[in-house]
């Protein structure tokens, strides 16, 4: 069809009818290729807010989703997509943890500590047992609380890691002491060497 600079860009084509296109026609025909092809009843709305959720998830600036949007201010965006924001505070919280967080896990949590908590018999240094109570639980040890906070890492390991449970009923079972100070050992620099484990840099 011949077209000119003062032509719509969305326009009827029917001979009968002239003039922009019907937005409704949109909106039919994205519900009749729903229905097609049986996909989630999403408006077109939705579409949009999807898109601008994922630019804010990929980092793309407010500003710029804000203009992409067409909002004449930067305030309704933020208001709109409050918990896209929170999801990035996550993902920042979620990396500062991994950066700075785990390093007492990573450096200093070995199973000899961890199967000292669920056994109550020392494998290792005091201090570091009392360290990882500490860190675990969040709260600084002490005589008058040490007891109870000792019980209370140890009933979080076997409720949350459910594996150290069969660990912990070997190491309490009436085994010669060399033999589970081996045992310990061996699982220590089993767990300590898998975590030095890297890809191999093939390609």
């Amino acid at each position: 069809m011949p077209a000119s600079d003062e032509d719509y860009i969305f326009q009827n084509v029917s001979s009968r009818v002239t003039g922009v296109w019907n937005p409704n026609n949109l909106t039919k025909e994205w519900a009749a290729f729903i229905k097609k092809f049986n996909l989630k009843k999403i408006t077109i709305h939705d579409i949009r807010h999807s898109h601008a959720t994922d630019l804010l998830s990929m980092g793309v600036p407010i500003q710029d989703v804000s203009r992409r949007l067409g909002h004449s201010d930067v305030s309704t965006t933020l208001k709109i997509y409050t918990h896209s924001n929170m999801e990035q505070d996550k993902l920042i919280v979620q990396k500062l943890e991994e950066r700075y967080g785990n390093q007492y896990i990573s450096n200093k949590l070995n199973f000899n500590i961890i199967v000292s908590i669920i056994s109550g018999e020392y494998f290792t240094a005091e201090k570091d047992i009392i360290n990882t109570v500490s860190f675990i639980t969040g709260i600084t040890v002490n005589e008058t609380n040490k007891e109870k906070l000792f019980s209370d890492c140890k009933n979080y390991f076997l409720e949350n890691y459910s594996y150290l449970g069969n660990i912990s009923l070997f190491i309490n079972n009436n085994i010669q002491a060399d033999i589970k100070k081996k045992f310990i050992d061996l699982m220590n620099n089993i767990s300590n060497g898998l975590s030095n484990i890297r890809p191999m840099n093939l390609y």
